[in-house]
């Protein structure tokens, strides 16, 4: 899949999931996944739904809040992050929150994240060019 579409990164779900298995340990197994996939596609950065501590070894971006851990990876918004407008999240089971007009769902630590359902393009186009604008900024 990297090779055939060219990806700039690859997400992995529930990276942080993890169960004490003597029979097969998750954490090492994810270790050599990515990298297994950082010595093969250097220039393709991997992604983590969440983290604990062992993971920011080799996963450096998620996209939940770090905490205490936000010297040491990246974060962006969840993808249930509501978009301008009804707050839709498009994809998430959580379905809808509020979209906050006053902080553009911006937060600090948190790299800029704009979701995009179906009405964001045609009824919210300022909103979405107000949280480029600021993205810009750097907050």
């Amino acid at each position: 899949m990297i090779e055939r579409y060219r990806v700039d990164a690859y997400f992995l779900d529930i990276a942080g999931g993890w169960m004490n298995n003597p029979q097969a340990d998750m954490h090492e197994g994810m270790r050599q996944l990515v990298l297994g996939l950082r010595a093969r596609y250097p220039q393709v950065m991997p992604c983590g739904e969440m983290h604990y501590d062992a993971l920011l070894e080799f996963i450096p971006l998620y996209h939940v809040g770090l905490g205490r851990a936000a010297g040491y990876a990246r974060a962006f918004s969840h993808l249930s992050h509501p978009a301008p407008g009804f707050g839709s999240s498009g994809v998430h089971e959580s379905g809808f929150s509020r979209f906050t007009h006053e902080t553009l769902g911006l937060a600090p630590g948190i790299i800029p994240t704009l979701s995009v359902v179906d009405d964001t393009f045609t009824g919210h186009q300022s909103m979405m060019e107000a949280v480029i604008e600021r993205a810009k900024q750097g907050l």
